[in-house]
């Protein structure tokens, strides 16, 4: 089921409310020498790749979790985590003043 949702996600992320809300972004900060089509063009390569992903999903599920399925050989016991001290002086800014 995570597949689904991974897959769900790329699909949303190719209809237009997220990617058109950045193109009309960029068409507002934009020079008025950039056409608004150059801007458009230039969003191509991120649809593609996008597409690149649905498929490759749909394909070979298991590529979701692919990194997850790995067992860990780490032994939790054994995991020591240090914190280092930082010595930070203290700022008096004083009582607070009432007007």
């Amino acid at each position: 089921m995570v597949w689904r949702a991974d897959l769900r996600q790329h699909a949303d992320e190719l209809h237009a409310p997220p990617l058109g809300f950045a193109l009309f972004y960029l068409r507002g900060i934009a020079p008025p020498t950039i056409k608004t089509s150059e801007i458009y063009w230039g969003a191509i390569p991120w649809v593609v790749l996008q597409v690149i992903l649905v498929v490759i999903v749909i394909f070979w599920p298991g590529s979701v979790t692919y990194w997850l399925d790995k067992p860990v050989n780490a032994d939790p016991s054994k995991i020591k985590i240090e914190i280092p001290q930082i010595n930070i002086p203290a700022i008096d800014l004083g009582p607070p003043k009432i007007q």
